[in-house]
């Protein structure tokens, strides 16, 4: 959107110029004026490679002249989402022990802006569980990414014991990492 007057004149035209950070033009749009002395385009970033574009308004008036002091310089098209991965350690935990999650994030464009996920997750029941990890980037573009593990009852370890003479012994659960 662009706001543009003209005291002596109407406004002909506004056309918005697109170049990217070499200064090659990528595109140009004329904007449309639904009221008042408001000017706008919808532009389609997704059809630009994700960087840096600079954006001039060419305001035109009736009497042939022209304004291109509107300028923004930096604008960042970012039609990628952000990457991540999300692990649990350790997998397999034991019921009720502590496992941590970890969520790591980028964005080459725009840069990440929020991450969440679940630190500790719960290991009161037994079972498969999966977790996620929600990332978004600063051009509101969401991913998420998802890691699965397994809470095993103490003594699960999978071995078995031999019998032998009566009474009776208990040991301390044993954890492998």
């Amino acid at each position: 959107n662009i706001s543009v007057s003209d005291l002596s004149s109407s406004i002909r035209s506004v056309m918005f110029n697109i170049t990217n950070s070499s200064g090659d033009q990528n595109a140009s749009y004329f904007a449309t004026n639904p009221t008042g002395n408001v000017w706008n385009y919808s532009i389609n970033t997704s059809h630009f490679p994700d960087g840096a574009y600079n954006v001039t308004a060419y305001v035109n008036d009736t009497a042939g002249n022209q304004n291109t002091t509107a300028v923004i310089f930096q604008l960042k098209f970012d039609n990628t989402a952000p990457t991540g991965s999300l692990s649990c350690t350790p997998n397999p935990v034991n019921e009720e022990a502590t496992l941590t999650c970890s969520c790591s994030s980028s964005d080459a464009t725009s840069g990440v802006l929020s991450t969440s996920f679940t630190l500790n997750p719960s290991t009161s029941s037994t079972g498969s569980f999966t977790k996620t990890c929600s990332i978004t980037d600063y051009a509101g573009l969401n991913v998420i990414v998802s890691t699965s593990y397994t809470v095993q009852g103490v003594g699960s370890s999978g071995g078995s014991s031999g019998g032998g003479g009566g009474g009776s012994s208990t040991s301390a659960p044993t954890t492998t990492i």
